[in-house]
């Protein structure tokens, strides 16, 4: 069989294997578009025309594209498919929660032709003996093609001891003191004096973040016999340290280059693979890529599992917290180095964010056979968040007090002053329309997070002056959000160093991350971080050229200032590219650096609103409006207000979806109005809170709002909302986080069902 392909004007004529899809068939031969995405045509990353009509390339037979033009979105730019010699791998996955390898035979797998290596546990001590989850690793397949390596991938067998599997991690708490423990007052003493105590145990499901392409890694070497790694992580620095000390190399024998990552929101500071794909490449001394399909990233990657909270809080008459018990169960998952930290974060800064003279907590971290725990917005804090502010709003309500006013008389400090004031302006606006017969209701919950970032997270930066008068920036972070006129790391970093130098941000550029060029770090928690750092840097450098300036100008040194293209002195000027030219004459710099380790700590706050509808015949629930308001610094508006919709968006498709593999489209999202206040410690301080914290909360009490039920178990979804309502007003008991779907004769009642 003859096969050819026209792309982009160059012409394939490799055979596609059985069953493979144009979007593979292209990225195979080094095409960068189609992007990977959601392998189910929805999301249109992998779109392509074939004869001038648009396809989803991921759904589209390879095959049929046989003797057509087939046109990509960004032709035949090449990324690290064009590397010679790169490899392709595939990893093996175990079908059992929990079971040993007592033999795993790879020689019918080496005998595929193209098949270079297979490595088991024999072979790398990353590939373990014993499975602890369904969906781990192990064995990785090396192959010059794909095909190859996924039919050498089939071609291995592996005989099973089945072992027992631990899935509930209410089961999995053993004997000991949990993993955090902390007592302020008497907290019984504290209910005997509460007018109205309310205690209830919320849940929460497991969650995983989605990017719109799905991992990919590769690692090859420089010409200096260095390991080069790219990856998609929004962690890099970290990254190489890791993999560094995984491989027993030096620091300086590897370069991790990670370019934008959108929106990562927590979803890649794991290694995703990029620890197995150094070990071929150390081993073969060959470049090695590892790209997972959307199936293979649900089975393999980490997710954040789920959370049982169970809290009693009293209040006086007079809406004033007496007394707060808070108990966390969080399963970690077969492993995961943020739990026992999101842990620690999500009963401490929870807890922390009320004025209460008796608390007490008690927080257990569990391992279980399922997937490991992943860091997700929030830190740990938004499944606790969603319980606490649920139980405030129900403490409120008992005592006849205005939710929002409730919470202003409790939370600690005044920063949240502004976010309820801003709040309560909207909630004077007219109630939304909604649809004839629906129940409505408003909702709303507030969060307040720490602007430390985990260990490890630092900033420093570096600014220069060019030779035209323009400046160059490496910073400490990486370029999240695109580089943009409304957003991004880099752009929210250049316009920090433009207001500092008098100049504008177009004349500041920054250097992409790449540990080979700067140091790096994470995204969201360390905004502050890298912001101070940035600020420190370019304050330093206009302090430079102003004292380098007076000194030419014979001018004291505080009557000089920058402009954007000068420093001046009443009416004498010197221009930044002579000033420049004089101070390498003279050996000064003309380069200035900052540093910042996230500390002291600060707190920033964020609230958020919904007005809602839900059908009472369905369980449909219907978003009339959001509102969200959150801290800003100075100049951070705007880079922060898409970090914040996205953030919303993502908390709302996390609260209502059914599936941890349920990926949102722009078109299920409602629009967020977005409110910034002034940080309320500082006015340097952005912001650095996650937006994801209050959402859920706040759309779980609009919901009871509404419909005067308590919903304690996310998400929330038509088929429990329905359940609910039903069993309500039909007189039947309620047990909220015991609801399950419907069954065929209760979904019958739908069609007479009318709320009295």
């Amino acid at each position: 069989m003859s096969f050819e392909i026209q792309v982009d004007g160059m012409s394939f004529d490799d055979e596609p294997w059985p069953g493979q899809c144009l979007r593979s068939y292209l990225r195979d031969r080094g095409c960068r578009e189609p992007d990977p995405g959601c392998d189910t045509g929805d999301c249109g990353a992998c779109t392509v025309k074939v004869d001038g009509a648009p396809v989803h390339g991921c759904v589209y037979p390879a095959f049929r594209a046989e003797g057509r033009v087939v046109t990509t979105a960004a032709g035949l730019a090449r990324d690290s498919s064009e590397i010679p010699g790169l490899l392709r791998m595939k990893l093996l996955r175990s079908p059992h929660a929990h079971a040993r390898i007592l033999d795993i035979d790879v020689s019918a797998a080496l005998s595929v032709p193209g098949v270079e290596a297979v490595f088991t546990h024999r072979d790398t001590r990353l590939l373990d003996e014993v499975v602890c989850y369904r969906g781990q690793r192990l064995a990785a397949v090396v192959a010059d093609t794909e095909a190859a390596a996924e039919a050498g991938r089939r071609a291995i067998r592996v005989n099973w001891q089945v072992l027992p599997a631990v899935i509930d991690p209410q089961e999995a708490i053993g004997p000991g003191e949990p993993l955090v423990h902390s007592a302020i007052g008497d907290v019984e003493a504290g209910f005997a004096e509460a007018a109205v105590v309310y205690e209830q145990t919320f849940r929460t499901s497991r969650v995983r973040p989605t990017s719109l392409e799905s991992p990919c890694t590769a690692a090859w070497f420089d010409d200096d016999d260095r390991l080069i790694v790219r990856s998609d992580t929004q962690a890099p620095s970290l990254t190489r340290r890791a993999l560094c000390a995984l491989h027993d190399l030096p620091l300086d024998r590897m370069r991790v280059v990670a370019g934008r990552v959108g929106n990562g929101f927590d979803g890649a500071p794991e290694l995703l693979g990029a620890d197995i794909v150094v070990t071929a490449a150390l081993a073969l001394h060959r470049p090695v890529r590892l790209e997972d399909t959307r199936a293979e990233q649900f089975h393999g990657a980490t997710a954040r599992n789920s959370l049982a909270v169970h809290i009693k809080a009293g209040a006086r008459a007079d809406g004033r917290l007496t007394a707060l018990h808070v108990r966390v169960v969080a399963d970690l998952g077969a492993s995961g180095k943020y739990g026992p930290t999101a842990v620690f974060r999500g009963v401490g800064e929870s807890i922390a964010a009320y004025r209460c003279p008796n608390k007490k907590i008690d927080g257990h971290a569990v391992h279980t056979n399922t997937v490991p725990y992943a860091a997700l917005p929030g830190y740990g804090l938004g499944p606790v968040v969603f319980g606490m502010e649920s139980v405030m709003d129900e403490l409120a309500r008992r005592v006849s007090i205005d939710p929002l006013e409730f919470r202003q008389r409790n939370m600690s400090g005044g920063g949240v002053d502004q976010h309820i004031a801003m709040l309560h302006c909207t909630m004077a606006d007219p109630f939304p329309d909604a649809p004839p017969g629906w129940l409505i209701g408003c909702g709303s919950a507030v969060s307040m997070t720490g602007t430390t970032p985990p260990d490890g997270r630092c900033a420093d930066a570096r600014i220069t002056l060019l030779p035209n008068g323009s400046y160059e920036m490496l910073m400490r972070t990486t370029e999240y959000d695109g580089d943009t006129a409304e957003g991004g790391t880099a752009t929210m970093c250049r316009r920090i160093a433009a207001q500092e130098l008098a100049t504008t941000a177009d004349r500041v550029t920054a250097r992409r991350f790449d540990t080979g060029v700067v140091h790096g770090t994470s995204e969201v928690a360390d905004t502050a971080t890298a912001d101070r750092a940035v600020r420190h840097a370019a304050q330093e450098l206009a302090a430079r050229l102003r004292a380098l300036a007076a000194t030419h100008l014979e001018a004291p040194v505080e009557n000089c200032y920058l402009t954007m293209d000068s420093v001046r002195s009443g009416h004498r000027r010197i221009s930044l590219q002579v000033l420049r030219a004089l101070a390498l004459a003279a050996g000064e710099p003309v380069a200035a650096e900052g540093y910042r380790d996230g500390t002291p700590r600060s707190a920033a706050f964020a609230a958020q609103l919904f007005h809602v509808a839900a059908n009472p015949g369905t369980g449909e629930l219907r978003i009339l409006r959001s509102v969200h308001v959150t801290d800003a610094g100075s100049g951070m508006e705007p880079p922060h207000r898409r970090r914040v919709e996205a953030g919303v968006a993502q908390a709302v498709g996390a609260t209502v979806s059914d599936h941890v593999a349920a990926v949102d489209t722009v078109a299920d999202m409602p629009r967020t109005e977005v409110a910034f206040t002034r940080a309320w410690d500082s006015p340097g301080v952005p912001w650095t809170g996650s937006p994801v914290d209050p959402v859920a909360p706040a759309l779980a009490n609009a919901l009871r709002d509404a419909t005067g039920i308590r919903f304690t178990e996310l998400p929330l979804t038509r088929d429990r909302i329905w359940l609910a309502l039903h069993r309500k007003y039909t007189r039947q008991p309620v047990r909220i986080h015991d609801v399950a779907t419907p069954t065929r004769a209760e979904l019958t009642l739908l069609t007479d069902y009318q709320v009295p």
